[in-house]
């Protein structure tokens, strides 16, 4: 693995937005738990199942691909994060005084904050992309895992991403029946 301080990479701040998170939810203006989504499901996957696991990674990098595929499923969690971002983004604008009198005591923001899971999924896929650079040929297995690893989390990414396109093709004004009806009126 490197330079890469793997603990540093997973962990980040989601301590940090953890104590925020125990600010009384009803007190948040919005659908409760909007702002901060399934961060707290997030923050639960990483210190309780996938960090313990990951960290043996750093004496052992040729485990790193595996650590990721047995923990496939809960990566899921990254793409419904993302596709919640823009309501919690949507809050955060709309309710800015509120959220400014929510004193953090560092250099980041709040908005900071609740960016690290979306930059951290992307953050996999390039550790992932260093890991295999650094396989040699007679590491076939190793390989194996990191490529299938790294489809795992790019999967994510696509997925979190057509989920906003899901959502905003929901919310478009433009009647799907009355888009197609004035193509076949015109002979399209």
């Amino acid at each position: 693995i490197g330079e890469v301080n793997v603990k540093k990479l997973v962990v980040g701040c989601y301590t940090r937005v953890r104590a925020l998170a125990g600010v009384r939810l009803r007190a948040v203006p919005g659908p409760e738990g909007a702002v901060f989504s399934n961060l707290e499901k997030i923050r639960d996957f990483h210190a309780h199942r996938f960090l313990p696991e990951l960290e043996t990674c750093e004496e052992e990098p040729t485990r790193l691909g595996r650590c990721f595929l047995r923990h496939r499923d809960s990566f899921a969690l990254y793409a419904l994060y993302s596709k919640n971002k823009p309501v919690s983004d949507r809050l955060l604008i709309d309710h800015r005084t509120f959220f400014k009198q929510l004193a953090l005591g560092d250099r980041m923001d709040l908005w900071s904050y609740l960016l690290k899971p979306v930059q951290r999924i992307s953050k996999y896929s390039l550790l992932l992309q260093d890991v295999l650079r650094e396989c040699g040929p007679d590491q076939q297995g190793v390989l194996e895992e990191v490529r299938e690893a790294m489809e795992v989390v790019q999967f994510q990414l696509r997925h979190g991403n057509n989920l906003l396109a899901m959502d905003a093709i929901q919310q478009c004004d433009v009647s799907c029946a009355l888009w197609l009806e004035s193509i076949l009126s015109v002979g399209i």
